[in-house]
């Protein structure tokens, strides 16, 4: 019969090695001195039509995104006063709004020519207003701190 030989002794873990920083630019690695000459082959210099093309995009992209988050606001209280009223769909005069089947949101069509009659829309009342802030105020405490 042979003899079980024993387990090997176990190794102790070696001690980890600290973490490597990433590199941050410091301002004194910024060369916007005036005097700096841009080397020959440098792409990538200042393009001030380019940048101000990107500017005005970023502009228009966060214009956007609030009216995204206004649109959002009057749908969700276009859908509450559809449900105060009763009603799964309503049309009048080139304008359709309708509740969409399965899902809690609402399909708003205006016809070319109601939006032509835009100036004699009445504003919106104080109510819808109410409505629409406190949808906003609830959409901003569901989606937190960014």
């Amino acid at each position: 019969m042979s003899k079980r030989k024993s387990p090997a002794p176990k190794k102790a873990p070696r001690p980890k090695a600290p973490r490597r920083r990433a590199w941050t630019r410091s301002p004194e690695d910024t060369f916007t001195s005036e005097s700096t000459q841009p080397l020959p082959g440098m792409e990538h210099r200042q393009i001030k039509a380019l940048e101000e093309c990107v500017l005005a995009f970023a502009r228009v992209r966060d214009q956007r995104m609030r009216l995204t988050a206004e649109e959002s606001a009057l749908k969700a209280s276009a859908r509450y006063l559809l449900h105060k009223h009763g009603k799964t769909a309503y049309r009048r005069d080139g304008i359709e709004i309708a509740l969409v089947p399965g899902e809690e949101t609402v399909r708003v069509h205006v016809a070319k020519g109601a939006a032509a009659h835009e100036s004699d829309t009445p504003p919106i009342t104080t109510e819808q207003r109410a409505i629409v802030d406190a949808l906003k105020a609830s959409y901003a405490d569901e989606s937190g701190p960014d």
